[in-house]
């Protein structure tokens, strides 16, 4: 529960920065695919399982009426509860401006029974779970606790849904492609030449350098298109008086995942 629970938080926290899923895993278990295993762009990394299983007590994120997130709860008649603080607020869905609750089980009632209880913190006030009747949530194989109900993947994007009705989608990572001329003639008028070029399948804007030499020199230009997720621009290629009449232009091209791409453009000088 605690490791869903930390999952759910760095999720939502990669969908407010828009990250993106670098590489992902199945959890394997006696070959059923329980859950998976996420890389994102950051190099941060998640576990996270279905809770198909699980019923019926509900735990998650849940936007409130100002836009914001915060921990929730639904019990087994649907009923939701807001989780709350030391002093009786509800706690945003942030890792950095709100706490992620702890779970315990409790049996000091002298009933011989265990009970969900919670906490924010190691030294924070700690709180029973009731349900609709306002009775104590007994800890038992009926009343186990779940975030994800499922766990979509496909080539471009993966959903989450958690039991308490929120879903997440979060892209995937995409080797990104280039397109670029691959030669330049300068004419004996000619002192500079542009080239457009782009760069697709970007989720995030990268990095494009160009390298000259032999007495050329080289700018360039660009433009991030983030809902076509395209990096665009010129590459402009000036050549000196005594510029030799055969060179290349070397272009890199690095998404800052630890993928890079090289682009060898040839120049000739008539």
């Amino acid at each position: 529960l605690g490791n869903d629970l930390d999952a759910l938080i760095q999720i939502y926290d990669a969908k407010k920065n828009n990250l993106f899923v670098r590489t992902v895993v199945p959890i394997v278990e006696n070959t059923d695919t329980v859950g998976y295993e996420m890389v994102f762009n950051n190099s941060t990394s998640i576990s996270v399982y279905d809770g198909k299983s699980a019923d019926p007590v509900k735990i998650g994120l849940k936007q409130h009426t100002d836009g914001l997130y915060y921990w929730a709860m639904y019990d087994e008649d649907g009923n939701l509860q807001w989780l709350k603080d030391d002093i009786d607020r509800m706690v945003l869905a942030s890792p950095k401006d709100g706490l992620t609750p702890i779970f315990m089980l409790d049996n000091s009632l002298g009933d011989g029974k265990y009970y969900w209880t919670y906490k924010y913190g190691e030294n924070g006030r700690v709180y029973w779970l009731y349900d609709s009747n306002n009775q104590k949530i007994e800890a038992s194989p009926k009343a186990s606790i779940a975030v994800f109900s499922s766990i979509e993947v496909n080539e471009n994007f993966i959903s989450l849904s958690t039991l308490s009705g929120e879903s997440f989608t979060l892209p995937r990572y995409k080797t990104f492609t280039i397109t670029l001329a691959d030669r330049v003639v300068f004419e004996p008028s000619d002192t500079s030449l542009s080239l457009t070029y782009k760069v697709s399948d970007v989720p995030v804007t990268v990095a494009i350098t160009a390298l000259a030499k032999d007495g050329y020199y080289a700018g360039i230009t660009k433009s991030y298109n983030a809902s076509l997720q395209v990096l665009s621009g010129k590459i402009t290629i000036t050549a000196s008086p005594g510029a030799a009449a055969n060179s290349t232009l070397l272009v890199l091209v690095s998404d800052g995942c630890g993928h890079m791409k090289t682009h060898e453009i040839l120049i000739e000088k008539q």
